[in-house]
């Protein structure tokens, strides 16, 4: 199994964080989210991990070195991508590298979360999809999530929604090798898959064949200034 780790957002709501650093770079107090992925996803002793990378690539390569050079990861690959390609576009760009199942994570999140667990429920059902989804009481910008009484996905609201508590998208899942067959995406094809994305255009798709895995944990996402203050204070 391979891990893509998303890593090329501009992170334009955070500015004037951004200006000088990616969003998953930014200063913790010793520590950043990039450093924390990798410190997490390196002891599932996965084929290949790859990070995909886009707005100050070159400042964000570095770091990646330098957290390397500490964690010792022999199998990590950085691919730049010159235009934003979205979410899943960027999956789509790298169809020919996968031949298994595979992680799919935001590391613009930060997630208290069992990713071997997360691997076995998904391997215990047939599914094309396992998503990790955490409970909110604000859900704003969020991906909100309904979920049948089995735990599949009834329905999807990519963050156009009424900001009601619910189940929220954590940024973070595992697809079927198969998720290329059942979504060949035409219409994106002409493009180059640029704006191609998971919450609007893929898991509405296959939710029938999707499972929810519900994270105990603390998630905090970086989408704006408050909840970076939030997350400075509790990694503190």
């Amino acid at each position: 199994m391979k891990c893509i780790l998303l890593s090329a957002g501009k992170g334009e709501r955070l500015l004037p964080y951004t200006k000088t650093k990616p969003k998953c770079m930014i200063d913790l107090g010793k520590t950043n989210l990039i450093e924390i992925w990798l410190n997490k996803v390196s002891k599932l002793k996965f084929e290949e991990i790859i990070i995909n990378t886009h707005h100050l690539n070159k400042i964000l390569k570095y770091e990646i070195h330098k957290i390397n050079e500490k964690l010792n990861i022999q199998n990590i690959t950085i691919i730049n991508e010159e235009n934003l390609l979205g979410t899943a576009g960027t999956l789509w760009s790298l169809k020919d590298k996968i031949n298994d199942d595979f992680f799919v994570i935001n590391t613009d999140v930060y997630a208290e979360i069992d990713l071997e667990k997360m691997k076995f429920a998904f391997s215990s059902d047939n599914l094309d999809c396992i998503v990790a989804y955490d409970y909110r009481l604000d859900t704003n910008g969020c991906g909100v999530i309904e979920f049948t009484e089995d735990f599949f996905i009834k329905k999807f609201i990519e963050k156009n929604h009424d900001n009601k508590p619910g189940f929220v998208y954590s940024g973070i899942l595992i697809f079927s090798k198969n998720i290329f067959k059942l979504i060949p995406f035409k219409e994106f094809s002409k493009n180059n898959f640029i704006g191609l994305d998971t919450g609007y255009h893929v898991l509405p798709k296959i939710s029938k064949t999707t499972k929810g895995f519900k994270i105990n944990g603390k998630v905090i996402d970086l989408r704006d200034e408050s909840k970076l203050i939030e997350l400075k204070k509790y990694i503190k």
